[in-house]
């Protein structure tokens, strides 16, 4: 009976040690490569999908990230949208980063920078206060810089871009623009109207809404929240980069 007792302890580490043996084995021959095939049979339809609107598309698929990329051509302006997703630590804490990014160089700026913000519906409270301390701001910022693949010149254009009055699409977004005279241009190139077309559904707050739109250095860039794995809001959004693309140009 003593040994019994002895023994009980063993006994239940060794049932504990075979249990996560067994389960670690069903992870790695049955349940990952059950997901594997569901994403490369979710892959194969989001492409014929993607055929179908005359795109093309890849996906990248590593343990801890998957990147989603369309490219297609929408009114005689050639784009890119890709849709990325990251996870880093552990179960218990998972942090994860999430991202759509349209993108086109059919137009750029040489110099400056035209910004456009989501309202959300106050027109008299910027998104962004740059009145707030370097440190504040840069905790904002460089997400921003990094997900549009910019650098400290873009991150130094966007600090210095000037409020601009934006008459009509108050309360919809907020313009700023490190040369007012061109961001006129601009709106007047039909920028203004085709922001007032997205106005009533690329700002608001509904899991994917815009989050900046820029027209720089490195083409017209906008950068939607969340992972955008919609066809319909793409092409959506495809519309309006291509019509503010065809503004800028």
């Amino acid at each position: 009976m003593t040994y019994l007792r002895f023994m009980e302890p063993f006994v239940i580490i060794g049932a504990i040690l075979a249990l996560i043996a067994v389960l670690t084995a069903m992870e790695k021959f049955v349940w990952e490569p059950k997901r594997r095939q569901r994403a490369a049979h979710e892959d194969e339809r989001r492409k014929s999908d993607a055929i179908g609107r005359g795109w093309r598309f890849d996906t990248e698929r590593l343990p801890q990230s998957v990147v989603h990329r369309y490219d297609g051509v929408t009114d005689g302006v050639s784009w890119t949208c890709k849709a990325g997703s990251w996870t880093r630590g552990t179960a218990r804490n998972r942090q994860e980063k999430v991202f759509t990014l349209w993108n086109t160089a059919a137009a750029r700026l040489e110099e400056g920078i035209l910004v456009i913000w989501p309202a959300f519906g106050s027109p008299d409270q910027p998104n962004l206060d740059f009145n707030v301390p370097q440190f504040v701001l840069d905790l904002f910022l460089t997400p921003l810089i990094t997900a549009l693949g910019g650098d400290d010149l873009l991150r130094q254009q966007i600090r210095e871009a000037q409020r601009i009055e934006s008459g009509e699409l108050q309360g919809s977004f907020i313009l700023r623009a490190t040369d007012q005279a061109a961001m006129a241009r601009f709106l007047d190139a039909g920028a203004r109207a085709a922001l007032l077309d997205a106005a009533m559904w690329l700002p608001t707050r509904d899991g994917h809404n815009l989050v900046i739109a820029v027209v720089w250095r490195g083409g017209v860039s906008i950068l939607l929240r969340g992972f955008v794995a919609d066809l319909d809001r793409i092409e959506r959004v495809s519309k309006f980069g291509a019509a503010i693309a065809r503004a800028a140009g």
